[in-house]
């Protein structure tokens, strides 16, 4: 989640009480979010994305507080990319799909499968990623092995946008094994 980060002018004489900081979302004054700091700026952690409206005050001493300085503010969702659906795990027999948003561009989908039994080569599994109808990666992971990893990642980065995806794991008939999907900038 974002964080919202609030500048502003320190009074030339410190106030007795600080500065009351707060926050809401546009037309929700109802939803109002406050904190007394004594220095600039005033730090929120985990504040939802979304456009924000909001005041600082000098905290005079006895109840009483100057005028209201006014902000507005927008936050935007800087995870780079949010992989939702089912958890991203395949096993024999069972897929698993879901929705991928990209936030940042430079992130590669990447999978991982071990098969903890069985022998002989054989595909591992399957990452398709679509956007829209169009197929935009496939991802394959064979395994030749019982129980080392294989980890197969995307030539290409993905470009901000909405995705979907669907993850399977395949030929299990002589063993059983996992495919995880993840994303990385490397």
């Amino acid at each position: 989640m974002p964080t919202l980060t609030v500048n502003f002018t320190l009074a030339s004489a410190a106030p007795v009480g600080g500065y009351l900081v707060q926050y809401w979302p546009v037309g929700k004054k109802d939803q109002l979010i406050s904190k007394t700091v004594t220095a600039t700026p005033a730090v929120f952690t985990g504040v939802a994305a979304g456009s924000y409206e909001g005041s600082v005050q000098a905290a005079c001493g006895g109840g009483n507080y100057s005028t209201p300085s006014v902000f507005t503010a927008t936050l935007a969702d800087t995870t780079p990319f949010v992989i939702a659906g089912a958890t991203p795990v395949a096993t024999c027999g069972v897929s698993a799909s879901g929705t991928l948003k990209v936030n940042t561009a430079g992130y590669k989908a990447k999978i991982t499968t071990v098969y903890y039994s069985g022998s002989g080569s054989r595909v591992g599994s399957v990452l398709t990623i679509k956007q829209g109808v169009n197929i935009i990666t496939t991802l394959t992971a064979p395994v030749t092995q019982s129980n080392i990893p294989t980890t197969v990642a995307s030539t290409a980065t993905l470009a901000v946008g909405d995705y979907t995806w669907t993850l399977t794991l395949v030929n299990c008939s002589n063993g059983s094994g996992t495919s995880a999907f993840s994303m990385s900038n490397t």
